[in-house]
């Protein structure tokens, strides 16, 4: 819990610190409108529909992986060579100028790498919190011990948050290692490149303890029930034998 809620804390770092400074605070609204509510329902309902076909602990590993790719490797390949798969200025504000009534929408859309990265950002700690996270600890409790043991998982879960503050402004602050391997091989373009790289390296660090972390845990729980459940089997069978003998 501690890893996910740190996760999304740094997104949501790079999302309204520097993502939202790129776009622009007038394009946020077509941002949410246009982008996030499609991709809500779009995802949603491809997730209920491979809910029937996988079961819960693979299509929770499959949907963390691929968000924390596209959360890692945007700022990477689009945002330093932003210029590279976007229109000119010059052409968006001519596209602009020739449809007026979609001027706001053609700047919003312009920036496509952010406005995906801002969707998924806002996306993400639903997703992550409160479908996959909650989804997985309803294995560890049954509906009686929930309400005695949720309280205390969240009590737990928000010292995370004061921790999240600390963490990112020693990986910004400080020269640790990860800003060497940032400035040697990454090579950024500005300071804010630099500090943006740096946080999604960590968003990528955490995100793969948290897929570790669930998949042992997952482990642990079926050796602990499987026996439970073939003891179960094994009872019923011979009641059963018992009846139709009778």
């Amino acid at each position: 819990m501690s890893c996910i809620l740190i996760n999304v804390n740094v997104v949501r770092i790079i999302k309204d610190s520097y993502v939202t400074t790129m776009l622009g605070a007038e394009t946020i609204s077509f941002c949410k409108l246009l982008g996030e509510l499609p991709f809500s329902i779009l995802f949603f309902f491809v997730y209920s529909k491979l809910s029937n076909i996988m079961n819960t602990e693979k299509l929770c590993r499959y949907t963390m992986s691929i968000f924390l790719l596209s959360l890692s490797f945007l700022p990477f390949l689009f945002f330093q060579y932003n210029s590279y798969v976007t229109f000119s200025k010059d052409t968006v504000n001519h596209i602009a100028n020739l449809y007026p009534y979609l001027k706001w929408i053609v700047l919003t859309f312009s920036n496509w790498p952010y406005v995906l990265y801002f969707v998924i950002g806002e996306i993400w700690p639903i997703i992550a919190y409160s479908v996959l996270f909650w989804q997985f600890m309803n294995k560890f409790n049954n509906p009686k011990e929930s309400a005695r043991h949720y309280i205390s998982y969240n009590l737990y879960g928000q010292t995370s948050l004061l921790l999240s503050g600390g963490i990112v402004n020693f990986f910004i602050s400080n020269s640790t290692y990860l800003t060497k391997l940032v400035n040697l091989f990454l090579n950024p373009v500005n300071d804010s490149d630099q500090k943006v790289k740096i946080l999604s390296i960590l968003v990528l660090i955490l995100g793969i303890i948290a897929i570790i972390l669930h998949y042992f845990c997952n482990y642990s729980i079926e050796i602990e029930i499987i026996p439970i459940i073939i003891l179960i089997q094994k009872i019923s069978l011979k009641i059963s034998l018992k009846i139709s003998l009778a």
